[in-house]
């Protein structure tokens, strides 16, 4: 903390414009609300030198002329200069309710021939316009998502200043006012009320507030709760939860229910919640969604630690399949998709399914160059095809889009992706087990398809191990008489040598390091 700079302000004022510049300009900041700051209170920096400046413009003004980015605060052209200082000044009388259309008229004028405020590069003007539209809320987003695109100048700049900093609308989501609320009224309980969420507190209190804001949702609701919902074996302090919305849509109430259950935990566990966007089907995302999602998880009173994507991983991704397939544990299947089913359903083996390794990898290459052999095939996993569970027998792990769109983050890069959001996460989650190694970490209740499928990807990519040591006889009857006996019941009765995986089938743990697994989701 001692070379970071300290920004603090009052609930319900955060100096939005100022926190967007120092994201865009790659500043270190520790931004948060200090609920002992009245209302008219101006937000503070504190810098490493024990210098202090004041006032939301001061401190945007301050990030501009340290930023590393040409033009980000007029360059070395004085006139600029005062054309930023000028449209700075301007900023806050978007916050004038009864004039906020007025001024949209004349800011839409105004960028008639211009890209940017000032000149020709992205510069604090265009951040404080920005931050100014953005504080308005729901307000600003009706008029930009409207189809008669009333102020369309306006619209085509604000998307303009979305894809040049695409960080910039995340950065400001968490400081949002409803979003401040939530932070003054959880700074305000103190990091006691964690602790009485753990079974340490006093009568009522402890029921009413859950250790946490999600405590009512999480917990059934109310001060008659009965008792607080735990996660066993966690460790305060090492919780990692984390909410995976498909940016396909809008928020609905099963995000809603997610992502509460998630900021429950982590807040009752002094952890962290992420949140990671499954884009992996670009036919379908839009960056639409995404802000949409990460404005209504604000208005819900949501924060987060990090943000990711999936697409992050797409690099590890494809290695990790090429090393599946370098090692016999997954193929290439070009079988017609009417007939792959059949043969699914009827526990028949593909023919695929003995192409050598030669023979994948030459294929495999062709769906990563998205070529019309490539289109035609699918990357499957050589699981066992007489698993009860049909869904896991040999389930497809990677296939070419069809739909030939650019993807919302990384264009046309890519051509092969993973099917669905349940296989994604299974192979970014088995990624960030092995490289965070989190000693609990959550998601709400999955299916037993997705975390069989989670274990079998953990022991082919940590231990280097095949299905055998991973398999459960839930899902496969066939595993059963791999031990040295055999399973009669899935409580009580003859235990195997690899007994049942706790992480799939709720029986008891099959020897896995317990970052593995669940508790009670998986990573």
């Amino acid at each position: 903390m001692a070379n970071k700079s300290v920004l603090r302000f009052p609930p319900d004022a955060a100096p939005l414009a100022a926190i967007g510049a120092a994201v865009i300009a790659k500043i270190e900041v520790d931004a948060a609300v200090d609920a002992s700051l009245s209302g008219s209170s101006p937000p503070v920096l504190y810098l490493p030198t024990g210098d202090e400046l004041r006032g939301a413009s001061t401190i945007l003004r301050y990030f501009g002329r340290v930023a590393q980015r040409e033009g980000f605060y007029g360059g070395s052209d004085p006139i600029a200069v005062c054309q930023v200082d000028e449209v700075v000044d301007y900023a806050p009388t978007l916050a004038i309710g009864s004039e906020f259309e007025r001024i949209c008229t004349y800011l839409n004028s105004y960028l008639a021939a211009r890209t940017f405020f000032v000149g020709f590069d992205l510069s604090i003007a265009d951040v404080a316009i920005f931050a100014g539209l953005f504080a308005t809320g729901q307000r600003w987003d009706s008029i930009r998502k409207s189809p008669t695109a009333k102020y369309p100048n306006l619209i085509r700049w604000y998307n303009t200043v979305h894809a040049e900093a695409p960080d910039l609308s995340p950065s400001l989501l968490p400081f949002s006012r409803k979003a401040a609320q939530a932070l003054a009224s959880a700074a305000k309980r103190g990091p006691g009320a964690g602790e009485e969420g753990k079974g340490g507190g006093k009568g009522k209190e402890e029921k009413g507030d859950g250790g946490g804001r999600a405590g009512g949702s999480a917990g059934g609701g109310g001060g008659d709760q009965p008792a607080e919902l735990e996660l066993p074996g966690a460790v305060y302090g090492q919780v990692v939860t984390r909410f995976p919305p498909e940016p396909s849509g809008y928020m609905h109430i099963g995000h809603a229910k997610a992502a509460l259950m998630n900021q429950f935990f982590a807040e009752k566990y002094g952890g962290k919640m992420l949140v990671r966007f499954d884009d992996t089907n670009p036919s379908k995302e839009k960056d639409e969604f995404v802000e949409s999602i990460l404005a209504d998880m604000a208005r819900l009173g949501l924060t987060w630690d990090k943000i990711t994507h999936t697409s992050d991983y797409f690099d590890g991704l494809i290695a990790m399949c090429e090393k599946l397939i370098r090692e016999g544990k997954a193929y290439v299947d070009s079988t017609p998709k009417e007939k792959m089913r059949e043969e699914r359903m009827e526990g028949i083996e593909s023919a695929c399914r003995a192409h050598s390794v030669e023979r994948n990898l030459q294929l495999w290459g062709e769906m990563l160059k998205g070529s019309d052999e490539g289109k035609e095939c699918c990357v499957r996993a050589k699981w066992d095809m007489q698993a009860v569970n049909k869904t896991l027998r040999d389930p497809v792990y990677f296939r070419v889009d069809a739909s030939g769109l650019p993807h919302l983050r990384t264009g046309s890069k890519y051509k092969a992706y993973p099917p669905t959001t349940s296989r994604a996460r299974t192979w970014t989650a088995s990624r960030a087990s092995r490289t965070r190694c989190a000693p609990a970490s959550t998601t709400t209740a999955t299916s037993s398809t997705t975390k069989c499928s989670r274990t079998w990807v953990c022991g082919a990519w940590r231990c280097g191990t095949s299905r055998a040591s991973t398999s459960c006889t839930r899902c496969s009857p066939s595993a059963s008489s791999r031990g040295s006996s055999t399973t009669t019941a899935w409580t009580g009765g003859t235990t195997r040598a690899s007994p049942p995986c706790r992480a799939c089938c709720g029986g008891a743990h099959c020897g896995r390091p317990q970052a593995v697994h669940s508790l009670p989701g998986r990573i």
